[in-house]
């Protein structure tokens, strides 16, 4: 259990993977840089400038903004002994990871196998996942994305994205080109840190907007490549 709690003590406190502003976030920040105000504004309009900066700044301001960065991971289950009064013969702990393109999946499981290690503890590979093809934010399945929410949601801009977790869209890679992981709901901060945790939810009235998107983006898709 000592070995275990200082290989993740090790992880947890020396973060080992690469942090790289890849094409898409670039491109995030370009198109949201209009809408910020000073001094974000003047930061996100000279990445070329700040970027050294930001890659040490952002995992302390934001999860969300490191994990468009970098590989992920969260410890989610660790067992010792079954008895309160009884010493573990042996233990073990998961990890959940979510891999980013730059740092794909063999090197990122690598790195951590190799601190692991260090401590002399085995590792194993439960289940073993590839991160997604990365879309094309100027194929014509985007701009039909972009044209639909400009007409549901007048005024909100739209902007590619790093998404932040695995979701089902990724069964759909092997078929198409450019598979969008996008839901038109408008949702409140306190909702999204909702996600997958206690009282989850979402407002009713943003359901039946939600449905509007995909009709109207359907019929477009129909008058296009009928």
């Amino acid at each position: 259990m000592l070995r275990l709690a200082a290989f993740i003590n090790q992880v947890e406190s020396h973060n080992p993977f690469k942090i790289e502003f890849n094409s898409t976030v670039i491109e995030m920040y370009k198109r949201l840089t209009p809408s910020m105000s000073f001094p974000m504004k003047y930061i996100f309009s000279n990445l070329w400038l700040f970027k050294p900066l930001l890659k040490k700044l952002i995992p302390s301001i934001s999860s969300a903004g490191t994990a468009m960065l970098k590989t992920t991971y969260a410890f989610t289950t660790q067992k010792g002994s079954a008895g309160l009064n009884v010493l573990p013969q042996e233990a073990y702990v998961t990890a959940n990871m979510r891999f980013i393109p730059h740092q794909g999946t063999d090197e990122s499981i690598k790195i951590i196998s190799d601190i692991a290690k260090q401590y002399n503890i085995e590792t194993e590979v439960i289940h073993k996942g590839y991160p997604c093809p990365v879309v094309d934010y100027n194929s014509p399945i985007f701009k039909l994305v972009e044209d639909t929410v400009k007409k549901i949601y007048p005024g909100v801009p739209s902007t590619p994205y790093v998404m932040t977790g695995a979701t089902d869209c990724k069964f759909f890679s092997d078929v198409c080109e450019n598979s969008i992981r996008f839901a038109p709901l408008s949702i409140s901060a306190k909702q999204m840190d909702s996600v997958h945790a206690l009282d989850e939810n979402i407002d009713i009235p943003t359901l039946v907007t939600g449905v509007d998107f995909f009709k109207t983006i359907l019929s477009d898709w129909n008058k296009i490549y009928s």
